[in-house]
């Protein structure tokens, strides 16, 4: 996101919106006006980056900054982070690993009403964090307390609830794949 804000406010000062004027010749009109229309407008929470990548585009010599017009252009027409894709997890595929261990593991613990088995592998979760996840761990050992104290596996499931909502969708963008 940041990226593609910092690459339109390059395209912008290279189209002619930046106030200083350079002593060899500009860009070409046809080179900046297809910048300027490919490039989207900044938003109004880019306004802490907008600085660095206006000042950056100033800085640069002419030369420079007519060869970053193309690239603006390319970076500004939609090369967005492509999604990636697993071997696991849909359709006909086979079940990712933290997929089938909640699948095969979990769920049997949570309908058996066992609190200290539950318990055992709620710490066993909190142990999978990835470093990135923060959160992932603690949200973990809440839930292994709450089910140790209340003796009761329910007292996990807003705990699960507040996890999955954190983290599942990303886990599945990312990291789907990565074993246990």
């Amino acid at each position: 996101m940041i990226r593609s804000i910092s690459t339109a406010l390059v395209a912008i000062a290279i189209a002619g919106g930046c106030s200083k004027k350079e002593e060899t010749p500009s860009v070409a009109p046809a080179a900046s006006s297809a910048v300027s229309s490919a490039a989207p407008a900044p938003s109004p929470s880019a306004s802490a980056s907008a600085p660095v990548a206006v000042e950056a585009s100033v800085s640069a010599p002419a030369a420079e900054s007519a060869s970053a017009a193309p690239v603006a252009a390319a970076s500004a027409s939609g090369s967005a982070k492509t999604a990636k894709t697993f071997a696991c997890g849909g359709g006909d595929k086979p079940k990712c690993p933290v997929q089938n261990w909640m699948n095969g593991t979990m769920k049997p613990a949570m309908t058996s009403g066992e609190p200290e088995k539950v318990a055992a592998l709620l710490r066993k979760i909190a142990g999978m964090a990835p470093a990135s996840y923060v959160g992932w761990a603690k949200i973990a050992n809440d839930a292994a307390a709450a089910v140790e104290a209340k003796k009761d596996v329910s007292a996990a499931k807003p705990s699960c609830t507040k996890c999955h909502e954190q983290f599942k969708k990303r886990w599945k963008a990312e990291d789907r794949d990565r074993p246990l």
